[in-house]
């Protein structure tokens, strides 16, 4: 798809589009099969069922349904609390344990070339 027809499919979406390049997608032949092709896929799918048919579910055991796996499993909220103030401590204490460097450590290693490069002679700007 050619990008000036982007404005067709974002005026089925409903967004603000540029009305001269809207004008200008539609007067084009091959933008109005384009748009006519949209319309097609938004109508197919518009009536499209996306919950699964009773098949699904009969096949499926009870205990793998999207149900069952989310139902009961939160943390209570005073556990989850607990958990993130933890994790904030210790991260904390690892944070303070980074920042107190050794003094009498090796800095980075000297350099023993240095390489320069000019714009215009090495690259071209």
């Amino acid at each position: 798809m050619r990008e000036d027809f982007e404005v067709l499919s974002a005026v089925l979406d409903g967004d603000a589009v540029d009305i001269g390049q809207l004008a200008a997608a539609l007067d084009d032949p091959e933008g109005r099969r384009v748009f006519v092709d949209f319309v097609k896929v938004r109508q197919a799918t518009a009536n499209d069922d996306i919950a699964p048919r009773g098949e699904f579910y009969d096949r499926v055991p009870g205990d793998l349904t999207l149900r069952a796996r989310t139902k009961g499993r939160s943390l209570p909220y005073p556990l989850a609390a607990a958990a993130i103030l933890l994790a904030m401590l210790f991260g904390s204490m690892l944070d303070l344990n980074v920042s107190r460097q050794d003094p009498s450590a090796p800095g980075p290693p000297e350099p023993t070339r240095v390489l320069r490069f000019e714009p215009g002679v090495d690259w071209q700007p």
